[in-house]
């Protein structure tokens, strides 16, 4: 199986000036390069002047042709799926089908209260926003029942370009980050924090994470090649 590197797009800038010629430039040249994928992060609150990810990225969609473009990651619990999972189709519909849906569940660090959203049940939260976004993403009419989102009949077009969605990439480190990746997404992301033994461990940890008796699909194992270190 043949390497494929991905790398950052330039997104923090130090004086608060936005550099575009930079940016345009960079990514251009990156795909005439030969990179398989172009990265955003996320950090909402910050004192430096960063770019928002997902908004970045169409203008980076309307530079490129040919470029996986993927965030690395979005922390999906701070956000409205309903209006998230529109804003990823639009730019999975713009850039023809190259988008990757890289996201995370946060850590402790994480403003959760600025967002106005509980730090209480983040995991279950985490896991129904995601349902939300694949739902509205692959029923003509939506239907979703849970803790926190429940509605029924609810159309949303366009779909994403990509079928059934784009890829969930998820960005986890711990045991049981690394069974949420292995049962609900398609590929994953070790943490650019991590060590080089604590990444060789959690790629040993993830053909067994899904539990006894269960095995990933084919294509889940095909992005874990692709891994992306953040």
């Amino acid at each position: 199986m043949s390497t494929k590197c991905g790398i950052s797009i330039p997104q923090t800038f130090e004086q608060s000036e936005i550099d575009l010629e930079l940016i345009r430039k960079f990514v251009i040249r990156a795909e005439a390069l030969g990179y398989d994928s172009l990265w955003v992060q996320e950090q909402m609150i910050s004192d430096a002047a960063i770019l928002e990810p997902v908004a970045l990225l169409t203008y980076v969609a309307a530079l490129t042709s040919r470029v996986r473009l993927g965030t690395a990651v979005l922390l999906t619990v701070i956000r409205n799926p309903v209006e998230l999972a529109k804003t990823l189709a639009t730019v999975d519909q713009l850039s023809r089908g190259r988008l990757i849906v890289g996201v995370a569940i946060g850590g402790p660090t994480t403003p959760h209260e600025i967002f106005a959203v509980p730090r209480q049940q983040r995991a279950r939260r985490f896991v129904e926003g995601l349902k939300v976004m694949k739902a509205l993403w692959t029923q003509p009419k939506a239907s979703v029942s849970g803790d926190f989102w429940n509605f029924t009949d609810v159309p949303m077009e366009p779909k994403p370009a990509q079928k059934p969605h784009p890829p969930i990439w998820f960005g986890a480190r711990t045991e049981l980050g690394l069974k949420r990746a292995a049962r609900l997404g398609d590929g994953w992301m070790g943490p650019g924090s991590s060590s080089s033994a604590e990444f060789v461990q959690h790629m040993e940890w993830i053909p067994t994470a899904a539990g006894p008796g269960k095995t990933r699909s084919r294509d889940f194992f095909d992005l874990e090649a692709r891994v992306h270190r953040g």
